[in-house]
C-alpha cells in the first residue's frame, strides 16, 4: 500500500473516531440527531441528511435536517422522506438504497417531480428514528459500507440515551422562531385580559367658576370698550359706551316738541274758558299728546342711563379683541364680556360623542396645558350636560364641568389645554378596540 493510500486511510479513521467520540457525547437525541446530520459529512460525501423520529402516534416524522435550523414541515423534502418511511411497502432493515423506479408507483412520481434517483435509509434502534440520505451521485459498495457503520454506532448510542420526558418534549415544541411567536401571541392575548383604567382624551379650558356676565342692555352701536382683556376692574368701574349721537337726536327732538305741546294745551286752555266751539275737544287731544311725548321722553332717557355699562363686581374683564366689539351693532341680551374672579376656576370640557364613555361626577380628570403640557393638573367631575351640544368647531360635545382639586397658581382663565377623563376599570381588549368595534357596529346597523 502506498503512501498516499495510507494517509488516506488514517485520515478516515481519524474522523471516524471523531464521530463516534461526537456521538457518545451527545446527551440529548436532538443533539444526536443533530450530529448525525451534519457531522457525517466527513466521512460521507451527501447532499441532505434527514432524521426522523417515531412520535407517540407511530408515525415517523423529521427531526433534524443537515445545514438548516428550522425548516418547513411541509416542505416537498419533508414530505417525500416522511411518505417514503412510512410506507408500509418499503423495507428500511439496516442500510438499503431506495431507486425511483423499484418504489410504489407514489412515492417514483414523487422523487421524479424533485429529480432524487436514490435515497439510502438506515434504520435505528428498531425502527424508532431512520436516518435519510440523499445524494444525486451513484453510491459505491465501500461508502454503503461506511453509512452501515455510521448507523451502527448511531444505533447503539440512540439505544443508550433515556426516554425524552413530556417536559423536554414541550421545551422542543415551543424553542425556536416559531415557539417564539407563538408564545408571544399567548401573551398577547393573556394581556388582552388586563383590567385597566378607561380614559379618553377630549379638548378643555380654564374657565371662571361663577362669572358675571356683561350683556347689552339696549340695542345699539358700542363707540368704546373702557377695559383691556384680562385687565383687573373695580367696582362701578366704567367698562362699555355706546354711541348715544342718535338717541341725543331723539331726546332734542321729543323735548322739542313736548314743549310745543305744553303751549299748545295751554292755549286750548285759554280757550276752553272762553267757551270757543270745538276747544274742549282740542284741550282732550292736546292732552293725551303730551302724555304721549313725556313717556316717549322719558324711554329715550332711560335708554340714555343704559348708554353705559358698569361693573357690578371686581374682578377680570374676559372677553375677545377690543377692535372686535367698537363700533359693532348689538342687541339687547347679547353677551359682550365677563366679569371673573381669577382665583374662582374651573375646568370646562368638550367630550365628543363617540368618546363618551361610562363616568359619574366625583370621576377623577387630568388637565394638560398647551402651555406646559409635560405638566398635569387634577380635577374632578361636577357636572355632565345631559344632551349634547353642536360646537362652532364642529361636531356634536358633551359639556363636562370639573373642579380642581388644588390651586395652581400657572393656571390662568382662557387656557386651553388637553383633558384626560378616568371611567371604569375594562379589559385592555376593550380598551384598544371599543372604538373599531364601535365603527364595525355602526356599518352593521346592530
Amino acid at each position: 500500500m502506498s503512501a498516499v493510500a495510507t494517509d488516506r486511510v488514517v485520515e478516515k479513521l481519524g474522523n471516524f473516531i471523531s464521530f463516534s467520540k461526537d456521538v457518545r457525547e451527545a446527551t440529548t437525541r436532538q443533539a444526536l440527531a443533530f450530529t448525525l446530520c451534519n457531522r457525517t459529512r466527513k466521512l460521507v460525501k451527501y447532499d441532505t441528511a434527514l432524521l426522523l423520529q417515531r412520535n407517540n402516534s407511530g408515525v415517523q416524522t423529521v427531526r433534524c435536517i443537515s445545514g438548516i435550523s428550522d425548516f418547513d414541515p411541509q416542505a416537498p423534502l419533508v414530505e417525500l422522506c416522511e411518505s417514503l418511511v412510512n410506507c408500509a411497502d418499503v423495507y428500511l432493515e439496516n442500510t438499503t438504497v431506495h431507486k425511483a423506479g423499484h418504489l410504489p408507483g407514489f412515492l417514483s412520481r414523487f422523487m421524479h417531480e424533485l429529480q432524487i434517483e436514490q435515497v439510502v435509509c438506515s434504520s435505528l434502534a428498531v425502527d424508532q428514528a431512520t436516518l435519510v440520505i440523499i445524494r444525486f451521485q451513484e453510491w459505491s459498495l465501500a461508502e454503503l459500507q461506511m453509512v452501515q457503520q455510521i448507523s451502527e454506532v448511531a444505533d447503539h448510542a440512540w439505544s443508550a440515551l433515556p426516554r425524552e420526558q413530556a417536559r423536554d418534549r414541550l421545551y422542543q415544541k415551543l424553542s425556536g422562531v416559531r415557539a417564539a411567536r407563538y408564545i408571544g401571541l399567548g401573551l398577547l392575548l393573556a394581556s388582552m385580559v388586563l383590567p385597566v383604567r378607561q380614559s379618553v382624551i377630549a379638548s378643555g379650558q380654564v374657565v371662571a367658576t361663577d362669572p358675571a356676565v356683561v350683556a347689552s342692555g339696549l340695542n345699539g352701536v358700542i363707540e368704546e370698550i373702557h377695559v383691556r382683556p384680562n385687565e383687573p376692574v373695580s367696582k362701578g368701574q366704567k367698562l362699555v359706551s355706546y354711541d348715544q349721537t342718535e338717541l341725543q337726536s331723539r331726546h332734542s327732538t321729543v323735548t322739542e316738541e313736548l314743549k310745543l305741546a305744553r303751549e299748545q294745551f295751554r292755549k286750548a286752555r285759554q280757550q276752553s274758558l272762553s267757551a270757543v266751539q270745538g276747544a274742549a275737544q282740542r284741550f282732550s287731544e292736546l292732552e293725551s299728546e303730551i302724555e304721549r311725548k313725556g313717556i316717549e321722553l322719558n324711554r329715550i332717557e332711560d335708554m340714555l342711563s343704559r348708554s353705559e355699562i358698569s361693573a357690578q363686581q371686581e374682578g377680570v374683564a374676559i372677553f375677545g379683541r377690543v377692535q372686535d366689539w367698537e363700533g359693532r351693532a348689538v342687541s339687547i341680551g347679547e353677551k359682550i364680556m365677563e366679569i371673573s374672579d381669577p382665583q374662582q376656576q374651573q375646568f370646562e370640557v368638550w367630550l365628543a360623542t363617540e368618546d363618551a364613555i361610562a363616568f359619574d361626577p366625583g370621576a377623577r380628570i387630568k388637565f394638560f396645558p398647551d402651555a406646559f403640557p409635560l405638566r398635569s393638573v387634577e380635577g374632578t367631575v361636577n357636572t355632565i350636560g345631559f344632551f349634547p351640544v353642536e360646537r362652532s368647531t364642529g361636531g356634536l360635545a358633551f359639556r363636562v364641568q370639573a373642579s380642581l382639586n388644588d390651586a395652581n397658581d400657572q393656571l390662568r382663565l382662557g387656557m386651553n389645554g388637553t383633558t384626560r377623563l378616568y371611567g371604569d376599570r375594562v379589559s385592555l381588549g376593550y380598551f384598544l378596540f371599543r372604538k373599531p368595534i364601535a365603527a364595525v357596529r355602526r356599518w352593521l346597523g346592530v
